[in-house]
């Protein structure tokens, strides 16, 4: 098996997913190494060290110092072959972002330097892992549910897996059906953990997050009369970025 090269990361909140033809939407993605290349490299992608054929394989021309994503669109669109592979044909010298994908989770990629008019002997690996669902992914997961609680009125409080309050958490209630660009109220939890909003009769989305905890989502109809109980959002612990 060729050698790979490894780039990993997490990818934050305001990384969205590589769906095409929309690569604006993708607004960073960290440099960890820049390949150089000569040309027509060989690129092999491959996911639990398997080949993968199939995968999306995107072109795009230059990239920030920092990661930012090209605002062009996608240069040039392969797709793997059986084998896994896709040979790139010849391109300028330059420096280049290729983005590997298949199905919505699974993605790689790489920087690569072609600064050489000679053909390039070395193949690059791309190791196609999974990665954390995006915020609309979940939060058309949570859309989707069919776990809603009922409630006359909008209050809660929000708690550690071991039922300790967590003060100064946020609460973003959304409006359903929206895509979560409509905002019915934004909250903070007080000392106790505790919120609540004077919303009208409706159904809504809450995102709930708070430092060093993972964010959750929970579906929630506003109906009078309805369920006096008070709503109980348990956060775990992020997990560790190291």
């Amino acid at each position: 098996m060729a050698s790979k090269v490894a780039r990993r990361g997490f990818i934050f909140a305001a990384l969205c997913s590589f769906l095409l033809p929309a690569p604006a939407a993708i607004a960073y993605v960290p440099i960890f190494s820049v390949v150089k290349s000569g040309q027509h490299a060989h690129i092999e992608t491959t996911t639990d060290a398997k080949p993968l054929p199939g995968a999306s394989v995107e072109v795009y021309r230059g990239f920030g110092r920092h990661g930012e994503f090209p605002k062009s669109k996608a240069l040039l669109i392969l797709t793997s072959d059986q084998h896994g592979e896709v040979t790139l044909p010849t391109l300028p010298s330059g420096k280049y972002l290729i983005v590997a994908q298949s199905g919505p989770n699974l993605k790689d990629w790489l920087y690569l330097d072609l600064s050489s008019n000679e053909r390039s002997a070395q193949p690059l690996g791309l190791a196609l892992i999974p990665q954390p669902p995006t915020f609309e992914q979940r939060l058309a997961a949570v859309e989707a549910s069919t776990d809603i609680a009922t409630v006359s009125q909008l209050r809660g409080i929000v708690c550690d897996r071991n039922g300790y309050p967590i003060p100064k958490a946020t609460v973003d209630v959304l409006i359903k059906g929206t895509q979560g660009k409509k905002h019915a109220a934004k909250l903070r939890t007080d000392v106790n953990g505790r919120f609540s909003a004077d919303i009208a009769e409706g159904q809504y989305l809450l995102n709930v997050s708070a430092q060093g905890f993972a964010e959750s989502f929970r579906s929630v109809t506003v109906s009078r009369p309805g369920s006096g109980d008070e709503l109980q959002i348990k956060l775990e612990i992020a997990p560790s970025s190291t």
